[in-house]
């Protein structure tokens, strides 16, 4: 290592440079420092709008909303849902349905989850023990899929449930 040292330093010795040319070598290293450092903010500029981009496109898929599901009794609740068939948003469509929707949370549930919840809660018990016309209206592009799932399902045969499909306009 020290051969080495020696013979870097012995190719150095016969370099000789005036003041003027030190003045321009680091004149130079300082332009090639700034340039460097723009780029790196440049760069990270770049990242940054493109991870709030990605962000705010997943948020949109996420958000829009593809499906509805009206869960009625007395209480009616209308379940919005996304491409993931995760409710986004559940609205009480009369009072009762109002009041349910503020003792049980829907929001991000997997829809035939949110149902279960909803058919299942004490609340909807009194309803159901009164008047059992459970009816589930589905308006969807896979409306065929969510209906088979919701006749199918554990809350559905216990009540009796209806399921109709409706279609799209209908929903909005």
């Amino acid at each position: 290592v020290t051969a080495l040292n020696n013979l870097i330093k012995s190719s150095f010795e016969e370099i000789r440079a005036t003041d003027q040319m030190k003045d321009a070598a680091y004149t130079f290293l300082l332009q090639e420092a700034q340039r460097n450092r723009r780029r790196f903010y440049r760069s990270l500029a770049t990242a940054c709008l493109l991870l709030i981009c990605i962000g705010f496109g997943g948020w949109r898929i996420w958000e829009a909303p593809v499906s509805y599901i009206s869960v009625d009794v007395n209480p009616s609740i209308e379940l919005t849902l996304n491409r993931f068939d995760r409710v986004t948003a559940a609205v009480g469509q009369n009072k009762e349905g109002i009041l349910l929707l503020n003792m049980v949370k829907l929001k991000g549930k997997k829809y035939i989850e949110a149902v279960e919840l909803l058919v299942q809660s004490d609340f909807m018990q009194d309803y159901l023990a009164k008047d059992p016309a459970l009816t589930f209206t589905v308006a969807s592009p896979k409306a065929s899929e969510l209906l088979y799932t919701l006749e199918n399902s554990a809350v559905s045969a216990q009540y009796q449930g209806i399921c109709i499909q409706s279609d799209m306009e209908a929903a909005h």
